[in-house]
């Protein structure tokens, strides 16, 4: 698992990935949730039998640890008080019993 940033999955960008040739960049698509995959080509295990080398696939992980810095927590306050439910949330609530 690779930890990336709140922002990083909403507004996607590029990363930098380890692998096993080195340090390899990566974008990241915006709208990403922890258990995507990137893939990068050619970078992964060398098969024994085709010698070709593999791809590898990185999942990501969002890192939801609330932020500590009091500027950081009034921003996330203003985006609460103006975000609107989304689609998911909105056909869960359906779901419930009245």
């Amino acid at each position: 698992y690779m930890p990336i940033t709140y922002t990083q999955a909403v507004f996607g960008g590029e990363v930098e990935v380890p692998t096993l040739s080195g340090m390899k960049k990566s974008q990241i698509k915006s709208a990403s949730k922890t258990g995507d995959e990137i893939r990068i080509h050619g970078s992964g295990f060398k098969n024994p039998q085709t010698h070709r080398t593999g791809d590898c696939v990185v999942v990501l992980d969002v890192d939801t640890t609330p932020p500590l810095d009091l500027e950081s927590l009034e921003l996330l306050k203003k985006l609460q008080d103006i975000e609107s439910p989304s689609k998911v949330m909105l056909e869960f609530k359906k779901k419930l019993p009245t």
